[in-house]
């Protein structure tokens, strides 16, 4: 299994790995999940590919093929929540500098993550008076929680690449938070070896290096404005499971994904070698041979499709010369359609509803199009938009305290709610809808107030005010 993390080189340092076996695995398959979204799974596959075929087989192969990430390519069409505006309401100048430090241009690809690994934490700052927020993966933190809200941590250590001040190496540490007993919050640094580096990392609140062993007690600043301490991370979560962590959702979705990608390597394999007839011959000599530069006596001839292979009887044959072929090794049609049914069949581990994947083209052998459907998409965000919801009212509320704390401003500290603009529909699910709507109150079974909503979205009180208008504006013209 690969050790790398995404930008790993010669010159950086290989992350410690967790000694807990249950937490080596967690953060080993974390990783494996952000490989293949970030697009460096190569390894990956490459490993897959010796697992199932064997080193002289997989060789033959080549080219490992990486067009096709099932489990990226479904994540990403289901992420939709921060395609459109988002409305924050508690607060509209808080909301104003939220949406300058690009909290929600960021949650584009955040929920993608959060779903795809299914946590991601988000780290908020104030930096000269302004918010910084900054995802920080799963498989780089540590962290427990305890009973009574076990969704939320109170002790919390994040794996950060730092360069040592004094001598310029990247080193491995972890900054490490604490505020299981609120009268004694704290926040340290350690080395990969325990020892404590606080001094070198940490800054006090009056900008002087940290003391031994972190900031303390009242030394601790990240409080609210009631004196309680708090952790500079939101924990976000793909769905509500009474768990800190939930790595393995899904995870047939994962294998599948380096699977479905060994599949199509056999695609570009049988297309590139075995995708025409097979010519033989018996008793028979091919003409123009070259003798390989290696030494060898054995004379080569390089054999196409588009090329023309001559033959000659061969001198010491005794029989009739004959030349024949096999049929083409491989049926690529049968081989897409066959890859494009497991895709689609993956697709459902991704919480993706098979009668809402489709084609591009409408064309069912084109496993390389794999897409997901308008209403497949809109059931996805009414599924994710609750917790989501949940995660950036939290995401809000720190920002306003973190700023309060830093700026002397006094925003609310509580209280604030995320929304989400719905997909709109198509002009055929708009026209399907208000021909039904339509319909239905024609034949009494539902009031225009109720249809005028079901097709702008808004409040019944506001339902009554616009048909209230539309109908004193059309009695205005009835004669014109």
């Amino acid at each position: 299994m690969p050790t790398t993390l995404l930008d790993q080189s010669a010159t950086t340092p290989i992350p410690p790995s967790p000694s807990d076996p249950h937490e080596l695995a967690r953060v080993d398959h974390t990783r494996l999940r952000r490989r293949l979204l970030y697009g460096v799974w190569e390894d990956d596959l490459r490993t897959r590919l010796l697992l199932l075929l064997g080193e002289a087989r997989s060789e033959a192969w080549k080219a490992a093929d990486m067009s096709a990430n099932v489990f990226r390519s479904s994540v990403q069409q289901i992420s939709t929540l921060y395609d459109r505006a988002v409305t924050v309401t508690g607060d509209d100048e808080l909301a104003a500098r939220i949406q300058a430090a690009g909290l929600w241009q960021l949650m584009q690809r955040g929920q993608r993550d959060t779903i795809g690994m299914r946590e991601l934490y988000q780290r908020v700052d104030v930096v000269h008076g302004s918010l910084v927020y900054r995802p920080v993966f799963a498989d780089m933190v540590e962290a427990s929680a305890p009973p009574d809200t076990p969704e939320q941590p109170t002790r919390l250590a994040e794996l950060q690449l730092r360069e040592h001040p004094a001598t310029g190496r990247q080193l491995w540490v972890w900054e490490r938070w604490d505020i299981s007993d609120p009268a004694a919050p704290s926040v340290r640094v350690t080395d990969d070896q325990g020892l404590d580096v606080s001094p070198l990392y940490l800054v006090a609140a009056d900008g002087s290096p940290s003391p031994p062993g972190g900031l303390r007690g009242d030394a601790f600043a990240w409080r609210r404005a009631d004196g309680q301490p708090l952790l500079p991370y939101v924990a976000l979560h793909a769905a509500k499971t009474g768990q800190l962590f939930d790595p393995y959702e899904a995870r047939e979705l994962v294998e599948g994904t380096l699977t479905c990608a060994c599949l199509w390597s056999f695609f570009v394999h049988a297309a590139l070698t075995a995708s025409w007839p097979q010519r033989y011959g018996i008793n028979v000599d091919l003409s123009g041979g070259v003798t390989g530069t290696d030494g060898s006596t054995r004379s080569r001839v390089r054999l196409d499709p588009a090329t023309l292979a001559l033959f000659v009887s061969a001198e010491e044959a005794e029989g009739q010369p004959i030349i024949g072929q096999f049929s083409a090794g491989a049926d690529l049609s049968g081989l897409v359609t066959a890859i494009a049914l497991y895709e689609r069949r993956l697709a459902a581990f991704a919480g993706v509803s098979p009668a809402d994947v489709q084609r591009v083209a409408g064309d069912p052998r084109s496993g390389f199009a794999l897409s997901i459907n308008l209403a497949g998409k809109r059931e996805a965000a009414a599924k994710f938009a609750p917790i989501f919801a949940a995660n950036d009212a939290a995401t809000v509320a720190l920002s306003a305290v973190l700023l309060n704390r830093a700026t002397g401003t006094s925003y609310p500290e509580d209280g604030y709610r995320v929304t989400y603009r719905k997909i709109p529909l198509s002009a055929e699910e708009l026209t399907a809808r208000r021909t039904h709507l339509v319909e239905l109150v024609d034949q009494g079974l539902m009031s225009r107030v109720d249809a005028y909503r079901e097709l702008n979205d808004v409040t019944e009180a506001e339902a009554v005010v616009d048909l209230e208008e539309i109908q004193q504006i059309n009695a205005r013209f009835r004669g014109a």
